[in-house]
């Protein structure tokens, strides 16, 4: 067959784009138009679209997202890193090389752009952490489509899912107590925005303080964050983010929304201070953002891309959707 590949705006043929994603993945990753564009609209990552359409009828047969890293490290230096955000072939066109070539155009412009490494997934504004895996024969296909194509496979990580209307957890203000004295939680407000960029700096100065900056110039309500806070000083010691379906930006948790029945929502990241870990702020902070959720009348809440599920099953969570980390270096 003869086909063309060719670099095209995603957002001006978002329809056919989610045509194709929903015929490869629907089934367990149903994608619909505002996650689609949030995704693509929202993120910063220098990125190309490239597109496979059948030659003879012009239809859009495959595609593939690459990005390249242009958030500053640590370091104040951009990371030489780059990844495939998503690759897809129609079910009728694949195994006929056509996946094997979108990708190859991919790394062609990834190197280029002077990347070190190509990560599957974990890109900021991801679809996925990494390739979904499970024990299908069309999950062990994609496997070793990318390890054929050199990639090679790192650890397991997976979303949790709970009904928190089933949980036993105290609603608000109840949870806002701490067992640590000196310490309460609350969520968000506007004047609480200085001290809450100084916790990220100071304790997740990394890729959580450029997505919270990022959130906020969002639209991300003050409801969607739940704080742990001093009461000394008023400082933040730690955070989470949750989300149900009218917040402004959907969490990964609620990516596939569509499985999860009525009124679903999500929760993460989340994280304390180092200097205030061991006080037992993790467990409460956790219990605390779910009683908010809870109250709000969310059932089905997911904690996405988390190696973490002996400690979340301690509330009633268990194992959902299961991904592997996944890179190669190139020249």
């Amino acid at each position: 067959m003869d086909y063309a590949i060719n670099t095209e705006d995603p957002l001006l043929v978002k329809n056919e784009l989610l045509s194709l994603w929903n015929r490869c993945l629907g089934s367990k990753f149903p994608l619909d138009i505002r996650l689609l564009v949030q995704q693509i609209s929202l993120d910063r990552d220098l990125h190309v679209f490239f597109t496979a359409r059948d030659e003879a009828s012009g239809m859009l047969i495959g595609a593939v997202l690459a990005k390249r890293a242009t958030r500053p490290n640590l370091n104040g230096e951009i990371p030489a890193r780059s990844y495939i955000s998503c690759i897809l072939v129609a079910p009728e066109f694949q195994h006929k090389g056509i996946g094997k070539n979108l990708l190859k155009t991919a790394e062609s412009w990834c190197r280029h752009q002077h990347a070190a490494t190509i990560a599957l997934g974990s890109d900021y504004f991801h679809l996925f952490p990494g390739p979904p895996y499970d024990t299908s024969a069309k999950s062990d296909d994609a496997i070793a489509f990318f390890e054929a194509s050199g990639y090679t496979k790192g650890t397991i990580e997976e979303d949790v899912i709970a009904n928190v209307q089933s949980l036993d957890i105290p609603l608000p203000p109840a949870s806002r107590t701490t067992k640590a004295p000196g310490f309460h939680i609350a969520c968000s407000t506007p004047e609480l925005r200085p001290r809450i960029f100084d916790f990220f700096i100071r304790a997740f100065p990394g890729r959580w303080n450029n997505e919270i900056h990022e959130a906020f110039a969002a639209g991300m309500r003050d409801e969607d964050l739940v704080l742990v806070i001093r009461d000394s000083n008023q400082s933040v010691a730690g955070f989470a983010r949750i989300y149900d379906e009218e917040s402004p930006i959907l969490g990964p948790g609620l990516y596939w929304r569509a499985l999860l029945g009525p009124n679903p929502g999500a929760l993460g990241p989340i994280g304390i201070d180092a200097a205030y870990r061991g006080l037992g702020l993790g467990m409460d902070l956790l219990r605390a953002a779910l009683s908010e959720l809870k109250a709000r009348g969310i059932r089905n809440t997911v904690i996405d891309w988390t190696d973490l599920g002996a400690f979340y099953a301690k509330l009633g969570f268990a194992p959902w959707k299961r991904y592997v980390m996944m890179q190669k270096k190139i020249e």
